[in-house]
C-alpha cells in the first residue's frame, strides 16, 4: 500500500471530531431538558400570578376596613371603644404590611420565574450555535496540510 493512498489524521483531529460529535448528543439532551422545564416554569408562573391577585383582593380588603375603622376611631368619644378600634386600626395595618411584603415576595418569584423561562426559551439556539462552532473548529483542525 502506498503512503500517499493513506489519510493520517492528527491527535488534534480526532479530539476535535469527538468533541463535536458529544457536544451535538449533549446539545440535544440539554434542549429535551429545557423543552420539558418550560411547561412546568409557565404553571409555576400561572400560580403565582394567581396567588397575587388573591392576595391582592385581600389587601384591598384590608385597605378598606382599615379607613372605616380609621373613620370609626375619630368618630369614637367612648374610651372602650376608642381602646378597640386602635387595636382594630394596629390590626388591619400589620395585616397590609403582610400583604404587600407576600405581593412583594410573589413578584420577585415571578420575576425569577419569567427568567428561567427566557433562558429555557432562548438555551437551544445558542447551544445550536456553539455546537456549531465546535464543528467549525473540527473541521479547521481536520483541514489537510493542518
Amino acid at each position: 500500500v502506498s503512503s500517499t493512498k493513506l489519510t493520517w489524521l492528527s491527535i488534534d483531529c480526532i479530539n476535535s471530531a469527538n468533541a463535536a460529535v458529544k457536544a451535538q448528543k449533549d446539545a440535544l439532551v440539554t434542549a429535551a431538558n429545557f423543552k420539558a422545564q418550560l411547561p412546568i416554569i409557565e404553571l409555576g408562573i400561572t400560580t403565582e400570578v394567581a396567588n397575587r391577585a388573591e392576595i391582592q383582593v385581600k389587601l384591598d380588603d384590608s385597605k378598606a376596613r382599615l379607613l372605616a375603622a380609621q373613620g370609626k376611631l375619630a368618630a369614637a368619644t367612648a374610651a372602650a371603644d376608642k381602646k378597640v378600634l386602635t387595636t382594630a386600626v394596629a390590626s388591619w395595618t400589620s395585616a397590609i404590611r403582610a400583604y404587600e411584603s407576600k405581593i412583594r415576595s410573589i413578584d420577585l418569584t415571578i420575576k425569577k420565574l419569567e427568567a428561567a423561562k427566557l433562558v429555557a426559551v432562548n438555551k437551544p439556539a445558542e447551544l445550536a450555535s456553539n455546537v456549531a462552532s465546535t464543528r467549525e473548529s473540527a473541521k479547521l483542525i481536520c483541514t489537510k496540510g493542518l
